[in-house]
């Protein structure tokens, strides 16, 4: 998920050059990308970055914490918001791994639910990445968030977990087939125990229709019959 809403930004904002390097890295070298946006600091509000970010012609210099990187270590990119010098405004910049001064701090986050994700700090000491690496026009970068990182970010944390409710509904399903009590009746002919997996069966269909839902065009939200 993380990987599908930075590659659609990079897709919709970056330069051609920068596109045709991060998609050769993905699709001839598995490579994938990873969003290095939230900090102590700002909390939900990762859009309003405290990072420093120092301008020179043709590179920027950043040094900061993100608090909380997904695949830390593991993606070959990241896309890290740092303040613009469009003053009150941000940039977001697509950070290479092998980027000198990038450093990830494993021991450190220890999340219930997130150590599968390799979800850890990442330490920024003064690294430099080109100006060529931002994707977008100077200031542009809460524009992103909400037009593409939103959307796409929430789209996609509703189809994992509407896929781990399917999957919770699936193996509940199995156990009360196969529990079988002495006389050799199994769990799913009892009445109540119906009524529940129902009940989880039909939340599950119910979130994963939610997810593919597409909007109602514009011209039919208030036809009347």
């Amino acid at each position: 998920m993380m990987h599908n809403v930075a590659l659609m930004c990079v897709l919709t904002y970056g330069s051609d050059e920068l596109k045709q390097q991060i998609c050769s890295d993905v699709l001839n070298d598995g490579k994938f990308l990873a969003l290095a946006y939230s900090e102590l600091g700002s909390g939900t509000h990762f859009y309003n970055p405290q990072i420093h970010a120092e301008f020179a012609s043709e590179h920027v210099i950043l040094d900061g914490v993100k608090s909380m990187v997904t695949s830390a270590g593991q993606a070959s990119w990241y896309l890290v918001l740092a303040p613009s010098a469009e003053n009150g405004k941000v940039d977001n910049w697509a950070v290479p791994l092998s980027a000198a001064g990038l450093s990830f701090d494993n021991n450190t986050w220890q999340g219930m639910g997130m150590r599968p994700n390799i979800s850890c700090p990442m330490k920024l000491d003064n690294v430099q990445v080109s100006m060529l690496n931002r994707l977008g026009v100077a200031g542009s970068g809460a524009e992103q968030v909400f037009s593409v990182v939103a959307p796409f970010f929430v789209t996609g944390l509703a189809a994992v977990y509407s896929g781990v409710c399917l999957s919770l509904s699936h193996a509940a399903n199995e156990h009360a087939k196969s529990r079988k009590y002495p006389d050799a009746q199994p769990l799913s002919h009892i009445e109540t125990v119906q009524t529940h997996l129902a009940n989880i069966y039909t939340r599950a269909i119910a979130a994963k229709s939610l997810t593919w839902l597409p909007p109602t065009p514009p011209q039919m939200c208030c036809k009347r019959s």
